[in-house]
């Protein structure tokens, strides 16, 4: 029986064990309990109070996820609320957004991405709002893995008025590993 080195051995499970980029997950973190607008005062809501936010894309999506306090119906909220995560794709490049609006407590959601098309899903039970958009709406995105999302903002608002926003300063490279899943 032929045997390896220990020190051959060792470093074939570390680099089986290592994967090349690790999982990228909560690129966006923000404290709990700020979900209140910075203009009317007592206007405050756990569907307001950000928690965190990814993004991740595969070969055919871009997948954007914003995890809130809580969506269950909130009677502070008839008055109409709206969800948004933003991002870059180059330093100084344009700055693409998604958006989730419910005009009233009982409304139909809407959905916009400054013209892209966009799908969207809500779990109300996980708190969590997901869109999902073509990967061929973004030209930076031609070259696959070379594109890095940036300037990563969230925002919610109730009746027009701003309520808690959140940015970070991480990044993710275009197709790696994420807790996200994107097609």
């Amino acid at each position: 029986m032929r045997r390896i080195p220990y020190a051959l051995a060792a470093l074939l499970a570390l680099t089986v064990a290592t994967p090349s980029h690790a999982t990228t997950c909560n690129l966006l973190v923000d404290q709990r309990g700020d979900g209140r607008s910075t203009i009317i005062p007592g206007m405050e809501s756990d569907q307001l109070d950000i928690l965190s936010a990814d993004i991740a894309s595969g070969s055919t999506t871009v997948v954007v996820v914003l995890r809130v306090a809580s969506l269950d119906p909130d009677p502070r909220m008839s008055g109409g609320v709206k969800w948004a995560v933003g991002w870059a794709l180059a330093p100084t490049g344009p700055h693409y957004g998604v958006t989730l609006r419910r005009p009233t407590l009982s409304g139909t959601y809407v959905a916009d991405a400054s013209g892209i098309p966009v799908t969207y899903a809500v779990d109300v039970p996980a708190a969590t709002i997901t869109w999902t958009l073509p990967r061929t709406s973004f030209p930076e995105l031609a070259t696959p893995g070379t594109a890095t999302f940036q300037r990563i903002t969230a925002s919610t608002s109730p009746l027009f008025a701003n309520a808690d926003a959140a940015a970070t300063h991480g990044t993710y490279l275009d197709q790696t590993p994420s807790c996200v899943p994107a097609a």
